[in-house]
Formats: structure tokens, sequence, C-alpha cells
């Protein structure tokens, strides 16, 4: 009875207080529960949650006020129970209390809506100038600031207000506002009714646009209509279909329309937070491009709201370095462009600008593809978007400037009609083509924003291009302010592909032991260093250098790059000359090769003699291709003098009657192909013939050649001279390369080697060649021949020419075959002198690197020679021929002179001494030089060894001997059934005793004492 008296009081006491509820508010409280409970709803619609409960307490008989959403309950509840429980309640004061009730649970769903949104709702946030801004003064206290989290730069105020006609609904105002940080001077200026709460304020912003936002329109615009009423009925073909009882005529009562979102949930302020948060970039866009003078067409939704852009009408026309006609003509071509947010497969957004260019009539794979560039959306800085249109701007001229540079040099139609090369693809970017043999290396080109400069980047089909190593220079040139560029440089890249490839394939690999007195310090090979587009030095173990110049029609010139191009004199640097090199080279010349594609000029215009001879005694041994001379590339090559001798033939070479008529002697100097280029041996012409090679006993005939005239004729010529300043007047000009007797330092012959219109009883080779396409030599003066001479003297007194160290600086031209069999490894080179002593050791090396090779040990073992104390160097006459003898042994130590890529050992024994060698104790020291001392790859160190051994007593030379024939010929150690190989070791392995440093020579002589390293092996 208690219990039903305390609920039936309570219930009373409330149902009194809903009456005047219901009075004052216009809304009819709801009791129930027991003990009973008085719910008032304070929005709509309104959550049970969020109803405002008032109940009574069964003590005091007090009234309790609470609203049960909040876990911390409101402070304007705790005014609400106060005025209740006040003797004389004021309810107007209570309907004021309610409103700010009201207001502050608004306030919380606003909160609620912004959780998911990229936004959030900031107190802190404080304004300058508040009262000052005739809109941001009429904004009531009951507002919220809302701060995007990705755009510092704008604030959303969201101000809402209770509805006339209904107290319970909320009416939401929204103003967005682009701010500024706010100085320190500013903070001074604040107004009091700026803040929010009681808040102190953490940072101040500075008001600069404020846009009032229609609601609306902000929600009723494309593709974001937000309140789309649901049709219940079901549709068939298009017709809508009728229950049973609306066909039966019974009246049905509408449904409540359902809510879509829950009464906490904002739908106008989630709406409108994710426009701006949308939009707002593409508001700063749109703007800076208008500032700078862009036309587009704003920011627009497209493809069914999936996305915006901008769409871009017109780029600027006035750019540094592009024309503006040239502007306008891409401009022309250019169907649209637009610019887009993306949101990439990891959730962060990027901007995208996509291009579309018409093919205007050109059918290149990619030209029609639509050119796309992401940029970072960096939204929280705040010179995003001005850095963002820079970079567009940069990339739009980057298009415009490839552009410029297919147009200026009227490329691309002439490329297709020509079939020269072939494209991959263009994307108005950068470019794509095919060149060289079989199309099978590639070329990228492409403007760099960053560097402001073209680029070429080098690719294909095989492991290496070989253009990548002039990537600079190829570069510089594209870069050049030149016409036709573009064109000139695709021949340029078509003509240096294949000396390049021949180049690249010398190995560049670290060797050690190429230093004597450091075994242990690395050094590279061949080092490749490009000096210009057409130049490149080589350099072999940083002793020798080679000037590598690239000529038109499948043309280079090689010379010593140890002298100076002005002065052949002056050795450059640490450099060493290469003694041989032009003897070694001539060797590859391919003379009817060079003489077709020289004649071809010739044909059309036939030289005068008179200038022929002026030109001989005028022109300047200056070489082709110099540094910088890629132009040569862009012209037809020059002929060279006409009438002039072959420069890769012996000059005028000894002439000696025969039963048949007349034959040239021998010369020690051997300068025909050799039999290894079976491509390259075709009919010379020159009458002269070939010539052999350095002989070990030349013949006093085979070293004599004709002097000239005594009395000075107009076909002599004097003896080249070192000096400068003779080399003015007597070198060959840059048209012609340099003769035999010139590359051996002997006299330039009186006579031209090849006479068409001679009277002489010689047959010249191209007699029988009555096709204008036939390579032939140009006319000379009749009665001038070597025949004809012969016939007018009778007799020709012969001297001995001397040898000229420079010769290898005069150029020597060579075709790209010649150049690929010389930087292409082989594995066996056979010894014209000796074919007994062939390399059959299996290691690759190119004849390039065997004549280098062999050069450097040549050269240094005249410096271990002497400083040995039991071995004399003896005064040899023979180019390149060393000679040396021990105590019991004489050394003849040169190239082979059959392929220069032997160095051959002759050892004759001493008769003076009663010591002596059989032949097969010689055989096998001259086989053990030839196969394991100076083969590849070339150690100084082990040729010491070798030395300090011949210098050894007799009788200790002999039990080396012993070890040296069990080390070749392993023949015996099978038969014996020996269980163990032996080796002479030639330098100091790395496993030996740490007695001397590895790599030092493994023959070791002090005083009566000596050392030798020997290795030997289990055989299983």
């Amino acid at each position: 009875m208690l219990i039903q008296t305390v609920y039936l009081r309570s219930k009373s006491r409330l149902v009194e207080l809903s009456k005047e509820i219901e009075i004052y508010l216009g809304v009819k409280p709801v009791i129930s529960g027991s003990p009973a409970v008085l719910n008032i709803s304070i929005l709509m619609p309104c959550l049970p949650s969020e109803q405002l409960v008032v109940t009574v307490n069964i003590h005091t008989g007090g009234f309790l006020v609470n609203v049960p959403q909040f876990e911390t309950s409101p402070p304007i509840v705790k005014d609400i129970a106060h005025m209740l429980n006040s003797p004389t309640p004021e309810m107007t004061k209570f309907k004021s209390l309610i409103s700010q009730l009201r207001y502050w649970i608004t306030e919380r769903r606003c909160e609620k809506t912004l959780q998911h949104l990229p936004a959030s709702a900031a107190d802190g946030i404080t304004l300058l100038k508040w009262e000052e801004n005739p809109i941001l003064s009429k904004i009531g206290p009951h507002r919220l600031t809302i701060k995007f989290q990705k755009h510092p730069y704008a604030i959303l105020i969201v101000e809402f207000l209770e509805k006339e006609e209904c107290m319970r609904e909320m009416e939401y105002f929204f103003h967005l506002i682009m701010v500024k940080k706010a100085s320190a001077d500013e903070n001074e200026e604040l107004s009091l009714g700026s803040s929010s709460g009681s808040a102190a304020p953490k940072f101040y912003l500075r008001p600069v646009n404020i846009l009032p936002l229609d609601t609306f329109a902000a929600t009723h615009g494309p593709f974001t209509a937000i309140d789309e009423p649901e049709s219940n009925d079901l549709t068939i073909g298009g017709k809508r279909k009728l229950s049973a009882s609306i066909s039966l005529g019974a009246e049905i009562s509408p449904e409540p329309k359902k809510q879509k979102n829950p009464p906490y949930f904002i739908p106008e302020l989630a709406h409108i937070v994710a426009m701006c948060d949308e939009r707002l970039p593409f508001a700063l866009l749109a703007h800076e491009l208008s500032s700078r003078g862009v036309i587009h067409g704003g920011c627009i939704a497209e493809a069914n709201g999936t996305c915006l852009s901008i769409p871009i009408f017109r780029f600027l026309t006035n750019s540094s370095g592009i024309p503006e006609r040239l502007i306008r003509k891409l401009h022309l071509r250019l169907e649209s462009a637009f610019i887009r947010s993306q949101v990439q497969i990891k959730g962060f957004k990027t901007w995208n600008l996509e291009l579309k260019f018409g093919n205007s009539g050109l059918d290149i794979p990619g030209i029609s593809n639509p050119v796309n560039y992401v940029f970072e959306m960096a939204l929280s800085s705040e010179d995003h978007i001005p850095k963002l249109l820079d970079s567009i701007m940069d990339h739009w001229l980057g298009i415009a400037r490839m552009f410029m540079l297919l147009e200026k040099s009227k490329w691309l139609t002439r490329l297709f009609q020509q079939g020269v090369v072939g494209i991959k693809s263009f994307t108005w970017n950068n470019f794509t083509l095919f060149y060289g043999p079989g199309k099978i290396a590639r070329a990228n080109f492409m403007y760099s924003l960053n560097d402001k400069c073209y680029k070429v980047y080098f690719g294909g089909l095989v492991s290496h291009n070989p253009h990548t190593l002039l990537r600079p220079q190829l570069q510089s040139y594209l870069n050049s302010e030149k016409s036709w560029v573009l064109e000139n440089l695709v021949k340029l890249l078509q003509e240096t592909y294949e000396p390049l490839s021949s180049l690249v394939k010398l190995p560049t690999t670290i060797q050690l032991g190429t230093v004597s007195h450091r075994p242990q310090l690395p050094v590279q090979t061949f080092i490749l260093i490009p000096q210009s587009t057409c130049h490149i030095r080589v350099v072999y173990n940083n002793i020798y250098c080679l000037d590598v110049h690239f000529q038109p029609e499948g043309l280079v010139s090689i010379r010593d790059g140890a002298y100076s191009l002005f002065d052949k004199t002056q050795v450059l640097g640490d450099l060493t000359p290469t003694q041989g090199l032009k003897a070694f080279l001539s060797k590859y010349v391919d003379e009817s090769a060079v003489f077709r594609r020289r004649s071809q000029s010739e044909d059309d215009n036939p030289p005068s003699p008179i200038s022929t001879l002026l030109e001989m005694e005028q022109n300047v041994a200056t070489p082709t291709g110099g540094p910088g001379s890629s132009s040569s590339f862009l012209s037809k090559p020059q002929s060279p003098a006409p009438g002039r001798s072959n420069p890769h033939t012996p000059a005028s070479p000894h002439i000696t009657p025969t039963p048949t008529g007349f034959s040239p002697a021998t010369s020690f100097a051997n300068l025909a192909s050799p039999p290894s280029l079976p491509h390259l041996s075709q009919p010379s012409p020159n009458p002269g013939g070939s010539l052999i090679g350095h002989h070990p006993a030349p013949s006093p005939s085979s070293t004599q050649m004709p002097a000239p005239s005594p009395s000075g004729g107009p076909l002599s010529v004097p003896t080249p001279s070192p000096n400068p300043s003779s080399l003015s007047t007597n070198a060959p000009g840059p048209g012609s390369a340099p003769t035999l007797m010139s590359s051996l330092g002997g006299h330039p012959s009186p006579f031209f080697t090849h006479a068409e219109g001679s009277p002489a009883a010689v047959q010249s080779p191209w007699g029988m060649a009555n096709s204008p396409s036939m390579p032939r030599p140009s006319p000379i003066r009749a009665g001038h021949s070597p025949a004809s001479m012969l016939e007018g003297r009778g007799s020709i007194a012969n001297r001995v020419l001397p040898q000229r160290s420079w010769a290898g600086a005069i150029p020597t031209i060579l075709t790209h075959d010649a150049l690929e069999i010389l930087c292409t490894p082989i594995t066996t080179v056979d010894s014209g002198q000796d074919p007994g002593n062939s390399d059959h050791q299996g290691y690759p090396c190119s004849p390039l690197e065997r004549f280098l090779g062999c050069s450097n040990l040549r050269r240094q073992l005249q410096r271990i020679v002497q400083a040995e104390e039991h071995l004399t160097l003896l005064p040899s006459t023979e180019l390149g021929v060393l000679l040396f003898r021990s105590e019991t042994m004489q050394f003849r130590v040169g190239l082979d002179p059959a392929n220069f890529q032997y160095l051959h050992l002759k050892i004759n024994t001493v008769t003076e001494v009663q010591f002596q060698w059989n032949s097969e104790e010689v055989q096998l020291l001259e086989t053990f030089f030839a196969t394991k001392v100076v083969r590849p790859p070339f150690r100084p160190n082990a040729l010491a060894a070798f030395a300090r051994m011949i210098s050894l007593p007799p009788r200790v030379i002999r039990d080396l001997i012993q070890i040296i024939r069990l080390q070749l010929l392993p023949s015996i150690i099978e038969q014996q059934s020996w269980k163990w190989h032996v080796q002479l070791c030639l330098t100091v392995p790395p496993s030996a005793l740490p007695i001397i440093a590895p790599g030092m020579p493994a023959v070791v002589i002090s005083q009566s004492k000596f050392l030798i390293y020997v290795s030997s092996n289990e055989l299983f």
C-alpha cells in the first residue's frame, strides 16, 4: 500500500506539471513507468534517450531531472531542476531553459555527425575583428565552428536557430570563411564576442573572404539530392503494380514516411561539409587559373557524379623560348584538357591532368592516347595550389617544347617516308624510336622539367646500348640551338652505333698485377672516355691511349692519343706512346673500301693535277674528326686530295725487274691485310702489291727504298720532320691518311703509287674497270709512275730510311668491320712466324688488347733487362726488337710481324762459352715464354721472373727446364703414373708464406742464394 501510495502521489504531481508544460511549450509530455516518469521531447525528431526525463524523489517529494543520452548531465539540467523545485516555479524561465537545452543537444548532434567526416568541431579557434565584419556580426551566439583537417585555410561556421512555427525543429545556416593566420600585433584587437566558449583560444585567424552558403542550392544541385522520396510500389515493365486492396476500391491511409537517417544525424551538415572538403581545392585552383589568364570552365561534376573536374579551354600562349605561333598550333591539336582528383588504391588523393591530342593524320602508336600527369595533393600546405599550377604549366610547356623539337626538324613526316628508323610510340611528352642494324636499339627522348633541357635515354633488345656511353654528349648536342637537330642526331646514332658496339666489347674489368712495383693495386683494363659525340679516348691500363674518331660512310680514324693534336712531338700527361701502332692498324685497313667511298666524289669532280701538287705541299696534318667535329656527320665527307697515293699503302716500294715485268721488293714493314680477314683481302688499288712484315734477319735489299730525284722536281717531297714548324708543309692534308713510310718514319714516296693515265708498261689494277661505279684513283700527270722513272734512269740508288716515333699520331682510317675485328675477343691467334707457338690457352682476348699488352711487356722488358746484373742489353737496328744476352745465351724479343699480337722470343747460344744448350732446351724456353710468360693477362712481374730465371747459373736453368718440361708436357706424368703435377710459379701466389708480397716476381736472387716458387698439385 505504501508503494502504491507513493506511485499515485508521484503520478498526480507529474500530471500537474505535464499540464503546465503543455501550455507553455506546446508539446504533450508522456507519463509512463513505475515509478512514474515524465518524458519531454526537446527536439523533433528526438530519440528516447535525448528526452528530458522528470521524476519525483520518493524521499523528499522534489523533482529529479535528467537526459539519459549523456553520461555527464548538461549544466542546464541543474538549472531546470532548481527552477522546478522552487516554491514559485516560473514557467517562462522554464521555456528559456528548455531552449538552451535544445541548442546544447543540437550542438552535440553536430559533433556526432562530424565523427566520420574529414572535419571536427573547434571551440578554440578565434577570429579577429569579428564585430567589424558585417556578416560575422550578424551571426548569433548559437553556432559551431568547424575546421577541415585537409584545408587549414578554411573554416565552416554553422548557426542553428529554432523555427518560429515549430520551436522543436532547428534551422541551419552555413558560412564558409577563408582565413589566414594572424600576426602577433593583431592579437590585441580581439573581440569579446568572437569566442564561443570560455576556453582560452589556441591560435588566431584573420578572415579573408566570407561566403554564405545556400543550404537548398547546396543540397539540391546536380547529383546531390538528399531528400528524394522512396516509392514502395513495385513496377513491372515500367507500370505500377496495384495491390489487391486498391483493385477492390478500398481506401488506404498513407503510411508515414520512413526516416532514412537517425534523429541525431544532420544530413545538411554532413553534405555541406563533404561538399566543401571536395570542392575547396577546385575553387582555389579555378581562382588561381583565372588570375593567370588560363581560360577554363569552372568546377563541374562529370560521369554521373563520380568525380569533379575543371575543363581547360586554352593555356597560356606567351612563354619564354617558345614561339607564340607554335603554341597556337599546338592548341589546334589539343582536343580536351581536364584537371581531376583521384583516390588511389592506398586511400590518398592525387591530382590528375589529362590532355588529349588529335593524331593529325599521323599513324604513330600512342599519338592518340591521352597524356596523364599525376600530382600529389598536399592540401595542408598554404602554397599548394600555386605550386600545383606551376607544375601543370611546366608540363604543358614541356609538351610544347617536344612539339617544337619535332616541328623544328620537320622530322616525323620524312621519317615514315625514308624508313630509316622506326617509332615505337609518341605520347607528346616523350617518344621512343628504334634504330641500328635490325632496329635493335631504342632511344627515348623527353623534356626534363627539373633540368629545363631535353633528355635522352637508351635501351633496346640487346643487354646494353653502347650509346649510353655518349649520353651526356648526345644530350648536349640535342639541346643545342641548331636547325634539324633531331634528324641530325638520328643520323649520328645510326652512324656511330656499330663502332660504339665494337668499342664496348673491350673489357673494363679491374685487374691486379699490372703495376710491377705495386701488384695489389687494382687497375682498369680499358677505360672509354667520351670527348664528343664523335670522339672517344680509349685508355689501356693507364699507359696507352688511342683517339678514335667516328667518320661518316662507315669509317673510323684511330691515332695515338699520347701525342698532342697540334704538336706530334709533344706527349700528353703520363701517357706513353704506343710503338708500332701504325703498322698494327695498317694490317686491318680495307683499301678498296676506303677508296670506294672516296672515289664517289672524285668521279663527279675530277681534280686538276696542278691543284693536287699544290695541295700536297700546303696541307696541314690535322686529324679528321677532332673534338667537337660531330658536324662531319651532317654533311657529305670531303674527298681526299685526288691523285695522291694510297694513305695506307707503302709509298713507292723498291721496283726490281722480273721476267714478266716489274714487281715490288719486300719491305720490313708489312701493311697488307692479314690472312685472318678474308672479307678485307680485296684487290688492292696500289700496283705495288703488298709487303711482308718484320723479319728477324732482313736482307739489305728489303730495307731500302728509292730515293727522290736529286733535281728536286715537282713531285719530290721533302723529308718529314718532327719539328712543328715543318709539319705545316710536309704533313698530309686532312682528307688523306699517312703513307707507310710516314708511319715508319721514312720519306714519303716521290712517286704516286697508282697512275691510271700513265703510259708506263705497268698494268693498272683499274685498267679492266670501265664501269663508272668502279672505284679508281684520280688521273695524274703522265710520265711520273715508278715504272716510267725506272725506265728513264735505268738504276736507282737505295738508302735506309730512319724510323719516326710519332708515326702513330697520324690517323689511320678503318672500316666498321675492321674495328669490330680489333675489339672482339678471340681465344686463338695463329702465329705466322711459328705456328707451333699459337695461343691454345683459350683466354678470350681481343687483337687490340693483345697488341697493347705485348707492346707494354716489350717496353717493360727493356727496363727489366737494364736492372738485372747478369743480363746485358745489346744495340739493335731493328724497330721494336730488343736484343740482350746472358752468360750463355743471346735473346731476341719482338712482336710477330704477321699479326702484332704475339711476342716472339728467339734464343741463340753463345759459341764463345763452353756450356752449350741443345735445341730441345732452347725450344722449351721459347715455348714457355710464349705460352706462360707473355700470355693474357699480361703481367710485368711474370716477365721479370722469367728474366731473373734466365740470368741464373746454367746448371740451375737446366734444372728449371726439367720442371718446365713436365709443366708443358703433362703426358710425361701420365706415362710415368706419377701422383703429383708440378708447375713453376712466375708470381708469388697469395697462399704462400708471407716472405714476399703476393704478385711480386716468384724468382728472387740474393747474392749467392736463389728463392724459386714451385707449385705441386696432387692428381686424382
